[in-house]
């Protein structure tokens, strides 16, 4: 990485970390050795959709029947490949449940949660409940050494470390080998009239972190948590993994001179960095991390706001 120009260096980082890319090679995983169970999943999903139930379920399943049921069986084993280990399933729920595309979050959810427990019983994971009724997933794929490292690697891909590239349309990006929609949320797709010249310009500001900051202060949970009372170690876990990425990605961007944040826009226009471990509109902490890598002299600041 370090000997490589920026633009080449980002195509790896974006093959490195992206999880679509790595879901590409798990679902050639999953369909090659795993077909008996995308079929048996579809069977027992049909029958479950064939049932009768109460009026707000039974609309809820009607969203559900244009779909292709082996194909969004095929992405529920995917996706729940990435759960080596225990993951409360509300927070599985939650992620997974953009797969279905409804309009309505709280609908997505609650269909994925259901859904979930009708393709558990393919066994391609295991869903239990602990000692305070809390659910946890765990899958039950035995993944290739290479495939394991390469779901495990995958995280929010970070800033990037070559200029974006000029975003076009409403569907694009600003990445090198990825596209989506440039509005945020699900079913907000349109092909209308959007500003995409002021997402190109904020795009295109070389930003820098700064080290000497990162090195003298301590980033610290907007939480806390009594260890004695409640150890919830759950939360710990999450904490100390987006710890340890964060560190990941603060010295992969300390190899390049600049990096670019890339934008997209919400349903009302606002406008939002791309980001999780570095972000201007992230935590105080993460705000404070970045600077602007042309810096100026600024001339004609009044005396009150000098100090």
């Amino acid at each position: 990485m370090d000997t490589l120009l920026p633009l080449d260096a980002q195509k790896d980082i974006e093959q490195m970390y992206s999880r679509k890319t790595v879901s590409k090679y798990l679902r050639n995983w999953v369909e090659a050795t795993h077909a008996g169970l995308i079929t048996k999943g579809a069977e027992l999903v049909a029958e479950w959709m064939d049932g009768s139930y109460y009026e707000s379920k039974m609309a809820r399943i009607d969203q559900l029947r244009d779909m292709d049921i082996p194909e969004l069986v095929t992405q529920i084993l995917v996706n729940s490949a990435y759960y080596q280990r225990e993951e409360l399933f509300v927070s599985v729920t939650a992620q997974m449940a953009g797969i279905l595309g409804f309009s309505d979050r709280e609908d997505g959810i609650r269909t994925l949660a259901e859904l979930l427990a009708v393709v558990c019983h393919t066994d391609a994971y295991d869903i239990d409940k602990d000692r305070q009724n809390r659910m946890w997933l765990r899958s039950n794929f035995v993944l290739p050494a290479e495939l394991m490292e390469a779901a495990t690697r995958t995280f929010y891909l970070p800033p990037m470390v070559c200029p974006p590239r000029t975003v076009t349309s409403n569907f694009d990006s600003g990445y090198l080998t990825e596209k989506s929609s440039m509005i945020l949320g699900r079913g907000n797709h349109h092909d209308g009239e959007l500003c995409l010249d002021v997402i190109n310009i904020q795009n295109q500001i070389p930003l820098t972190l700064d080290f000497e900051f990162l090195q003298t202060v301590d980033e610290v949970p907007k939480f806390a948590w009594d260890e004695e009372a409640d150890p919830n170690l759950d939360q710990q876990f999450n904490w100390n993994q987006f710890r340890k990425e964060s560190v990941k990605v603060y010295a992969l961007l300390s190899k390049f001179p600049e990096f670019f944040m890339t934008h997209r826009i919400d349903a009302r226009g606002r406008m939002y960095a791309q980001g999780y471990h570095v972000s201007p509109q992230g935590a105080s902490y993460k705000k404070a991390m970045i600077e602007l890598a042309n810096k100026e002299v600024v001339d004609g600041v009044p005396e009150q706001f000098r100090k």
